[in-house]
């Protein structure tokens, strides 16, 4: 809900966890997307990360990843073998799956400004057939070892949103003209389907 209300449905029954409306922590308590892995839901908030327990309903743990330790906006999360990545306005920040203290913030190493990944806002991350993909404006970048190479832009195309379903990109898109469309990419970048109207 956008106070920040969640509602767990499951097997036809809703659990609430109010836990993130309720709470007196001031900041923006946004949840800008939710990544599950392994029963936690790990949402992308203005605060941080909050981790939800879905077996449980109830919040485990919120990470506070910002620069010093300080609240940041973390728009989207993912996960490979190894490492957790942070899309935030910091820009992207990486942590060791396995690290002891993943709340203290510098267990996450802001990878922006290197590689072929510039400094600045990251709006997205997702792994997408096992390489993780972030969105950076209008442009879409794929993680090969430690470089970033240019996966996808279209200066006539804005990017809306970005998401990864069955091993391909999604990708909305809305042209100056109000034009928009759906398209399809595989993780070389090519387009496999355009969804117009």
């Amino acid at each position: 809900y956008n106070n920040s209300n969640l509602d767990v449905l499951k097997n036809d029954v809703v659990k609430n966890i109010g836990d993130i409306k309720r709470t007196t922590v001031a900041g923006n308590k946004t949840i800008n997307s939710i990544f599950c892995k392994a029963g936690l839901a790990y949402l992308s908030t203005g605060l941080g990360i909050i981790i939800a327990d879905m077996n449980k309903y109830e919040i485990k743990d919120t990470w506070t990843i910002g620069n010093n330790g300080n609240q940041i906006n973390v728009n989207a999360l993912a996960a490979d073998a190894l490492f957790y990545y942070a899309a935030t306005n910091e820009g992207l920040k990486k942590a060791n799956i396995n690290a002891s203290n993943l709340s203290n913030f510098s267990a996450w190493q802001n990878i922006s400004g290197a590689n072929g990944l510039t400094n600045g806002t990251i709006t997205n991350v997702v792994n997408c057939n096992s390489k993780i993909v972030v969105q950076k404006n209008d442009s879409l970048f794929v993680q090969n070892g430690i470089t970033w190479t240019l996966l996808y832009t279209d200066i006539n195309w804005p990017i809306v949103s970005s998401n990864s379903a069955e091993n391909k990109i999604l990708i909305a898109q809305r042209a100056t003209s109000g034009a928009s469309r759906v398209i399809q990419l595989n993780t070389n970048g090519a387009i496999e389907k355009t969804l117009t109207q």
